[in-house]
């Protein structure tokens, strides 16, 4: 298993390398250029609370930082746990892969722990970058690092939901299923969101894995940012979607 493991570490580190300087590059934009611009213009707008409040390191974190890496890293997330067992058929790896003297258990726990370790270092970086615009952004450390250990468990779950689905059926295995099915629970949460708040029935943000993060606590109570009840949820949908997957992946051709 180790020799697999190093193998698809390093066929990832590319896309990891990538995405990671994607997104620590906007949000070293968004937070050390845009924010110091743009800030006195946007608390000028007291008339427009919705607008206004975005003048303050807070405010400014919660819509643009948040959007911006809640949103990349839901895409990184999904392609990743897609794509890492997807790729191996369009390289012509796959057949060399299945070679190896480990059961296709083992092949499968092997990926899923690069998914694990690749997302772990994504939310490092960008986590570490966020730091050093703090420069500009002079917000809580301790709210950044809430933040991303939530985003992590997040992008985990995300990604989970993909790779358990490749595992069950090849038609996944691709890039727009993949960005389709993102995109969808990105809406989906939106609107549950928009409606929670209309009906003030925060349950339903529950319904999809992005209820696990209110970033409207971040900065003001800690402890209602983390949902745990949403998280057992989904921890319970994604390790029974992972039994499937797994039960499908060793019962078919995998070639």
């Amino acid at each position: 298993m180790k020799h697999l493991i190093k193998y698809e570490f390093k066929k990832n580190l590319l896309g990891l390398i990538i995405w990671g300087a994607l997104v620590t590059g906007l949000v070293v934009l968004v937070c050390s250029i845009l924010y110091p611009v743009l800030k006195d213009e946007i608390t000028k707008m007291t008339g427009v609370p919705m607008i206004s409040a975005y003048g303050t390191p807070e405010g400014w974190f919660s819509g643009e930082v948040y959007g911006s890496v809640s949103l990349l890293g839901l895409l990184y997330a999904a392609l990743l746990g897609g794509g890492i067992l997807a790729t191996n058929f369009k390289d012509g790896s796959a057949a060399s892969i299945y070679a190896l003297p480990l059961s296709r258990s083992q092949i499968a726990l092997s990926k899923w722990f690069i998914v694990k370790i690749n997302i772990f270092l994504f939310n490092v970086v960008v986590f570490i970058f966020s730091l050093i615009s703090l420069i500009f952004l002079p917000v809580s450390v301790g709210a950044l690092a809430v933040y991303y250990l939530i985003n992590t468990l997040l992008m985990t779950f995300i990604a989970g939901i993909m790779f358990s689905l490749c595992l069950i059926s090849k038609k996944f295995h691709s890039v727009g299923a993949c960005i389709g099915i993102a995109f969808l629970l990105y809406i989906v949460s939106a609107i549950l969101a928009m409606i929670a708040g209309v009906l003030d029935a925060e349950f339903l943000n529950a319904l999809t894995p992005f209820g696990i993060l209110d970033i409207n606590y971040l900065f003001t109570n800690l402890g209602k940012t983390f949902n745990l009840i949403a998280a057992l949820i989904w921890l319970v949908i994604g390790v029974a979607l992972f039994i499937i997957g797994l039960k499908k992946y060793k019962e078919k051709d995998i070639v």
